[in-house]
């Protein structure tokens, strides 16, 4: 990722006015759209709901504790109404 600042963003700006912008540069066609930030953090999220701390905590620990599932043992566990 390039940050721009100063006249080189002043600039872009002009050229983006629009949400969704087509360039054109060297015969090429480049469309320029705004990719929105998550509103929260994970950390943010973590203080706000405090189960998610041990929810995270619990995950941490079976990762370190070896105890992970593929996604087919996942859906097998599923279908033998396991979970």
């Amino acid at each position: 990722m390039k940050k721009l600042e100063g006249r080189e963003a002043d600039i872009f700006k002009e050229m983006i006015q629009d949400e969704a912008s087509v360039l054109e540069l060297d015969g090429k066609k480049f469309r320029v759209a705004l990719i929105e930030e998550a509103a929260t953090s994970v950390q943010h999220d973590v203080e706000k709901y405090p189960f998610l701390k041990h929810k995270l905590q619990h995950a941490k620990d079976n990762i370190r504790n070896d105890e992970t599932y593929s996604g087919n043992d996942v859906c097998d566990m599923i279908r033998k109404g396991e979970l």
